[in-house]
């Protein structure tokens, strides 16, 4: 179950939301002067999209480890 939740959770990170994690990245580069003109430009696009990954995937694995087993069915006697 833990790893179900992580392998949807990098799924919907790398396919889905692609275009909106791309322009997030943009606009993060472009505050900090790097613009599409700019040679680094992908560079810092590619950085900024690996660290809202790993934030992904740390917080869902933080939620996955945190999440409490269910409870056991003993077995009537």
């Amino acid at each position: 179950m833990r790893y179900g939740l992580l392998a949807l959770l990098i799924t919907l990170v790398g396919g889905c939301a692609t275009s909106k994690v791309a322009q997030e990245a943009a606009d993060r580069c472009a505050a900090v002067g790097i613009s599409e003109r700019d040679p680094d430009f992908m560079s810092c696009t590619q950085a900024y999209r690996l660290q809202m990954q790993q934030g992904a995937i740390s917080n869902a694995y933080g939620q996955a480890v945190n999440t409490p087993a269910p409870p056991r069915r003993g077995l009537a006697h």
